[in-house]
Protein backbone atom coordinates (compact mmCIF):
# COMPACT_ATOMS: atom_id res chain seq x y z
CA UNK A 1 0.00 0.00 0.00
CA UNK A 2 1.61 3.10 -0.82
CA UNK A 3 0.14 6.88 -1.02
CA UNK A 4 -0.67 6.50 -4.45
CA UNK A 5 -1.63 2.83 -4.96
CA UNK A 6 -4.80 1.88 -3.17
CA UNK A 7 -4.48 -1.55 -0.91
CA UNK A 8 -6.16 -4.79 -3.11
CA UNK A 9 -8.22 -5.30 -0.42
CA UNK A 10 -11.01 -2.49 -0.75
CA UNK A 11 -14.18 -2.75 -3.23
CA UNK A 12 -13.65 -0.90 -6.89
CA UNK A 13 -15.65 2.50 -5.58
CA UNK A 14 -13.42 2.34 -1.91
CA UNK A 15 -9.99 2.45 -4.46
CA UNK A 16 -11.56 5.11 -6.59
CA UNK A 17 -12.53 6.76 -3.25
CA UNK A 18 -8.90 6.19 -2.22
CA UNK A 19 -7.37 7.86 -5.49
CA UNK A 20 -9.34 10.48 -5.27
CA UNK A 21 -8.54 11.61 -1.59
CA UNK A 22 -4.55 10.88 -2.50
CA UNK A 23 -5.00 13.68 -5.41
CA UNK A 24 -6.59 16.11 -3.30
CA UNK A 25 -4.74 15.88 0.15
CA UNK A 26 -0.96 14.90 1.27
CA UNK A 27 -1.55 11.70 3.83
CA UNK A 28 1.04 10.65 6.16
CA UNK A 29 1.15 7.11 6.70
CA UNK A 30 -0.93 7.32 9.65
CA UNK A 31 -3.35 8.86 7.69
CA UNK A 32 -3.26 6.05 4.76
CA UNK A 33 -4.13 3.30 8.04
CA UNK A 34 -6.52 5.64 9.09
CA UNK A 35 -7.81 5.60 5.27
CA UNK A 36 -7.73 2.08 4.82
CA UNK A 37 -9.68 1.04 7.93
CA UNK A 38 -12.17 3.50 7.47
CA UNK A 39 -12.48 2.55 3.47
CA UNK A 40 -13.00 -1.19 4.47
CA UNK A 41 -15.30 -0.62 6.96
CA UNK A 42 -17.61 1.73 4.05
CA UNK A 43 -17.59 -1.18 2.17
CA UNK A 44 -18.88 -3.82 5.00
CA UNK A 45 -21.50 -1.22 5.47
CA UNK A 46 -22.53 -1.02 1.66
CA UNK A 47 -22.40 -4.98 1.23
CA UNK A 48 -24.03 -5.46 4.65
CA UNK A 49 -26.87 -3.38 3.20
CA UNK A 50 -27.21 -4.68 -0.05
CA UNK A 51 -28.13 -7.86 1.43
CA UNK A 52 -30.56 -6.04 3.44
CA UNK A 53 -32.37 -4.38 0.68
CA UNK A 54 -32.42 -8.16 -0.60
CA UNK A 55 -33.70 -9.82 2.07
CA UNK A 56 -35.63 -7.57 4.19
CA UNK A 57 -34.89 -5.72 7.43
CA UNK A 58 -37.57 -8.13 9.16
CA UNK A 59 -36.71 -11.76 8.56
CA UNK A 60 -39.14 -15.03 9.26
CA UNK A 61 -37.73 -17.85 11.53
CA UNK A 62 -38.66 -21.29 10.66
CA UNK A 63 -40.88 -21.20 13.83
CA UNK A 64 -43.05 -18.28 12.27
CA UNK A 65 -40.82 -15.66 14.14
CA UNK A 66 -40.03 -12.65 13.02
CA UNK A 67 -36.85 -11.28 14.07
CA UNK A 68 -34.29 -7.94 12.80
CA UNK A 69 -31.93 -8.97 9.94
CA UNK A 70 -28.61 -9.84 11.42
CA UNK A 71 -26.47 -7.88 9.52
CA UNK A 72 -28.53 -4.73 10.37
CA UNK A 73 -25.91 -4.19 13.66
CA UNK A 74 -23.29 -5.10 11.27
CA UNK A 75 -23.84 -2.76 9.12
CA UNK A 76 -24.64 -0.26 11.84
CA UNK A 77 -20.79 -0.86 13.23
CA UNK A 78 -19.73 -0.56 10.29
CA UNK A 79 -20.94 2.63 9.24
CA UNK A 80 -19.79 4.21 12.47
CA UNK A 81 -16.54 2.82 12.03
CA UNK A 82 -16.09 4.54 8.60
CA UNK A 83 -17.93 7.79 9.58
CA UNK A 84 -15.46 7.72 12.41
CA UNK A 85 -12.38 7.76 10.03
CA UNK A 86 -14.04 10.05 8.16
CA UNK A 87 -13.43 12.69 11.54
CA UNK A 88 -9.98 11.59 12.46
CA UNK A 89 -9.14 12.44 9.22
CA UNK A 90 -11.12 15.87 9.05
CA UNK A 91 -12.00 15.73 5.37
CA UNK A 92 -13.90 19.27 4.48
CA UNK A 93 -16.44 17.16 2.56
CA UNK A 94 -18.97 15.62 3.20
CA UNK A 95 -18.49 11.60 3.43
CA UNK A 96 -20.40 9.52 1.03
CA UNK A 97 -23.82 8.01 1.77
CA UNK A 98 -24.64 4.25 2.47
CA UNK A 99 -27.18 3.56 -0.15
CA UNK A 100 -26.39 0.18 -1.15
CA UNK A 101 -26.04 0.18 -4.68
CA UNK A 102 -24.06 2.17 -7.05
CA UNK A 103 -24.08 6.20 -6.01
CA UNK A 104 -22.60 9.26 -7.53
CA UNK A 105 -20.46 10.34 -4.68
CA UNK A 106 -17.03 10.16 -6.73
CA UNK A 107 -19.09 12.91 -8.73
CA UNK A 108 -20.52 14.89 -6.13
CA UNK A 109 -17.36 15.12 -4.21
CA UNK A 110 -15.29 15.86 -7.27
CA UNK A 111 -18.06 18.99 -7.34
CA UNK A 112 -17.00 20.02 -3.34
CA UNK A 113 -14.83 22.69 -2.92
CA UNK A 114 -11.48 21.84 -0.81
CA UNK A 115 -9.88 24.14 0.96
CA UNK A 116 -6.86 22.11 2.53
CA UNK A 117 -4.56 20.29 0.74
CA UNK A 118 -2.73 18.77 3.83
CA UNK A 119 -3.46 15.89 6.56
Amino acid sequence: MTRKTPPDDLSLTARRLWMRLNRDWELDLQSLMVLRIGLLAYDQAISARAQILKDGAVLTTPTGFSKPHPLLAIEKEARQGFLQAWRMLAFNVEPPAFTGKSNNFLEVYDAQPKTSKVR
